[in-house]
């Protein structure tokens, strides 16, 4: 029996460690050659079925101890602009546009991580700044309850 693309996909959603070829480590578990799994995964990304690959880290392990999720009142025909801005911030780890009650002025939705609290008022005040931003809600990181990706739900049935 061949090895199948849910497989690679498998192989591909465990850890993988910072090591001179991981890969090699993944075809040899799938008991396939290296140049393979590095087809494979081509042959995903390019069908559509893996869109991304890339690494996920701990902020607070990186030094930045604090964070928060700032709410932003952007003008409509500034939105694609700003939050395309924000996404390309390397402070910026999630940016979202999203709707809300109509009471609720804040559509652009970003999760800002600083070394501690007067770093993260600067970033805050600097954007506020450079994007011409006077309204916003600033929701403080108090404590970590859950951290899970969509695919670790998958693996595990949850």
């Amino acid at each position: 029996m061949g090895i199948e693309q849910k497989d690679v996909i498998e192989a591909l959603k465990e850890e993988i460690k910072l090591e001179k070829r991981p890969f090699l480590r993944i075809a040899r578990e799938l008991n396939i050659d290296e140049r393979e799994v590095f087809a494979r995964i081509e042959g995903l990304i390019k069908s559509g079925v893996v869109r991304y690959m890339g690494i996920s880290v701990e902020p607070e392990k990186l030094g930045f101890k604090t964070g928060a999720l700032v709410c932003w009142k952007v003008p409509p025909d500034r939105m694609t602009e700003i939050g395309e801005a924000f996404a390309g911030l390397s402070e910026v780890t999630h940016c979202y546009e999203r709707e809300g009650p109509s009471d609720w002025p804040y559509r652009l939705f970003t999760m800002l991580h600083a070394r501690d609290e007067e770093g993260l008022k600067k970033l805050i005040d600097g954007y506020k700044e450079k994007f011409g931003l006077k309204e916003f809600k600033i929701f403080k990181t108090v404590k970590k309850l859950k951290k899970s990706s969509i695919n670790e739900k998958q693996s595990t049935g949850a």
